[in-house]
């Protein structure tokens, strides 16, 4: 059977149960699969992470008032 037919075949089970000692160990697999998706970040999300960090910590990081200060000197026609 493909994997379309089989989760027909289960929500067809599913809509037919009755048995509440059967729907709560369901449920909770169900939130506990849902919390598992919302905690899982890309390989190149990792990466960002691990490089910013790694910046972080061997100081390759510079302020939000020297970075502006050096866009006002680049491009100081944007800020009259």
């Amino acid at each position: 059977m493909d994997l379309k037919a089989e989760k027909l075949s289960l929500m067809e089970w599913l809509a037919g149960l009755d048995d509440v000692q059967t729907i709560h160990p369901l449920k909770a697999l169900r939130a506990t699969d849902e919390e598992k998706s919302n905690q899982v970040i890309s390989h190149a999300e990792q990466k960002a992470l691990e490089q910013g960090l790694d910046a972080i910590a061997n100081g390759r990081v510079h302020s939000h008032e020297s970075v502006k200060e050096g866009v006002r000197k680049k491009f100081p026609n944007l800020f009259k």
